[in-house]
């Protein structure tokens, strides 16, 4: 024979019931704002990816006939001293020499991998092809491929170039 449930009884139940819907409710808030801020992270890397490509390929590509309003397009783009110093020594900067010896670079910037992304700045890899080419060169210029780690930092909502330095073995 069975004997009715007592009050007590009743309530560790609803008691129980109670915690395991709570639980699960938890779960799912916690699940939904994990998926959103992945998807917020992948749209902000590709943003990074997007505007390191476009500083670093402006960058390193410049001509010995470009002026003033072309340095100053470029150095839109970076931020900090390295804007100050592009804007003072242009492509001297990239290439130290190049604008006495009239030195032509085009980059094409090939792949960009961001590794650290955190709010308000970004690291990335950055992978480009280099022509250079200097005057009275026959045939095609130089290729070279090259590597930079560029580091990111957010300006309202732009990403600008802060640093550009070249991968090193450690």
């Amino acid at each position: 024979m069975r004997r009715p449930a007592a009050p007590a009884d009743r309530r560790l139940v609803a008691v129980c019931l109670t915690a395991v819907v709570l639980s699960v409710i938890a779960a799912l808030v916690a699940g939904a704002v994990w998926l959103t801020r992945e998807a917020t992270d992948e749209g902000e890397r590709i943003v990074v990816e997007e505007a390191a490509a476009a500083a670093v390929g402006e960058l390193m590509t410049f001509a010995p006939d470009d002026d003033r309003s072309a340095r100053v397009a470029v150095a839109d783009r970076l931020t900090g001293s390295l804007a100050a110093d592009y804007l003072t020594r242009g492509p001297d900067l990239v290439f130290p020499g190049a604008t006495a010896s009239q030195l032509t670079m085009a980059t094409t910037v090939v792949d960009v991998g961001v590794t650290e992304l955190v709010p308000r700045r970004a690291r990335a890899l950055v992978f480009a092809d280099q022509a250079i080419s200097t005057p009275g060169t026959a045939g095609e210029p130089e290729r070279i491929a090259v590597v930079r780690w560029a580091t990111m930092t957010k300006h309202g909502d732009r990403w600008l170039l802060t640093r550009l330095e070249t991968v090193a073995a450690r």
